[in-house]
């Protein structure tokens, strides 16, 4: 099937192994969480622009729109590695010490879900 046909389930798969791990953890002091970050410039994102700019002849700006409209990006941009790192930075430190089997979604508001 193709991608974005997989990709749901793969999310919704991550998130109930965080919660079955972080349960089975639990009464040794471990704590377990998953960060799901969205559209985000990494390395491998900017060799995929640069890639499907060669493959089509269409600038990466236009690309970049064209993603961000598909991808429905409230923020209008992708996310960038640091913002990513600071949420999973905060996820290991003492303050979160008390956070376990949380998934955490960091996609600039790309996902709609309930609170």
């Amino acid at each position: 099937m193709p991608e974005p046909f997989c990709l749901p389930y793969a999310k919704a798969a991550l998130v109930n192994l965080t919660r079955g791990l972080a349960r089975t953890a639990a009464a040794d002091g471990v704590l377990v969480n998953s960060v799901l970050p969205g559209l985000t410039e990494t390395d491998g994102v900017k060799q995929g622009f640069a890639k499907a700019v060669e493959a089509t002849g269409r600038s990466q700006d236009e690309l970049l729109a064209a993603m961000l409209r598909r991808e429905q990006l409230d923020a209008g941009r992708m996310g960038s590695p640091a913002e990513v790192a600071a949420l999973i930075a905060f996820l290991v430190s003492e303050q979160a010490s008390w956070i376990s089997g949380a998934a955490y979604t960091i996609d600039g508001g790309t996902i709609r879900t309930a609170s």
